[in-house]
């Protein structure tokens, strides 16, 4: 089980890996140094190598659609509350999530029970595609951190995926997130498609931080 460190604001540090069926399990004190990876706030300092991630992200994966003409103001969009990155033990960033506010979606608000104020979306979710398929499960511990800021702020998280049966689609499943909706994107791709996309809340309660027990390989494509 490959080791993962996820430090809370509060200034710990906790120790995450992957248990056989996907979850997100407490290992304090079995850190493999080879495979250790810190998940944390991110920080200014931080976004020349989340840039270098992100291209690399571009190039495998054609994430984002459109490349931005400023990647790393790209990263820190309006609305942003919190962001973390996953760095290795070189202090590189090899993945990136953020949170953001001003969420204007009734049919997500009306799913959860809760106002239209009190979503936050995942955004700028990614992985460098150098360290997928190691185990190290980095898309599942940057949204653990993201549901972590979520729960202690009583906010619901909410987030938009394009439906292509991919391993994005597979990572939300696998880990329990709630389809409430589908429609059509509100942008195109260079060859002006507009995809069709997946509306998921995040997990509450026991069904948090878990996956199913089935083959992970489509899994471990993204984390």
């Amino acid at each position: 089980m490959a080791a993962v460190s996820i430090k809370e604001t509060v200034g710990q540090s906790f120790l995450y890996g992957n248990n056989s069926d996907g979850s997100v399990a407490d290992c304090r004190g079995t850190r493999d140094m080879l495979d250790a990876v810190e998940i944390r706030e991110r920080t200014e300092a931080d976004l020349p190598g989340c840039v270098a991630a992100l291209r690399a992200v571009h190039a495998a994966d054609g994430y984002p659609t459109w490349w931005p003409a400023d990647p790393a103001g790209w990263l820190d969009p309006a609305g942003t509350a919190a962001a973390w990155v996953a760095v290795d033990e070189a202090g590189a960033p090899r993945g990136h999530v953020c949170v953001v506010r001003g969420v204007d979606d009734p049919v997500a608000a009306a799913a959860a029970g809760v106002p239209t104020g009190d979503l936050v979306a995942i955004s700028r979710l990614f992985v460098d595609p150098a360290v997928r398929g190691r185990g190290l499960g980095l898309g599942t511990a940057l949204l653990a951190a993201a549901q972590a800021w979520a729960g202690g702020h009583g906010r619901q998280l909410v987030l938009d995926v394009v439906d292509d049966g991919g391993p994005a689609v597979d990572l939300y499943e696998r880990l329990r997130w709630r389809l409430v909706d589908r429609r059509q994107a509100d942008w195109i791709t260079p060859e002006g498609i507009r995809h069709p996309v997946r509306i998921y809340l995040a997990p509450t309660g026991a069904a948090s931080g878990t996956a199913d027990r089935r083959d992970r390989s489509r899994f471990d494509e993204l984390t």
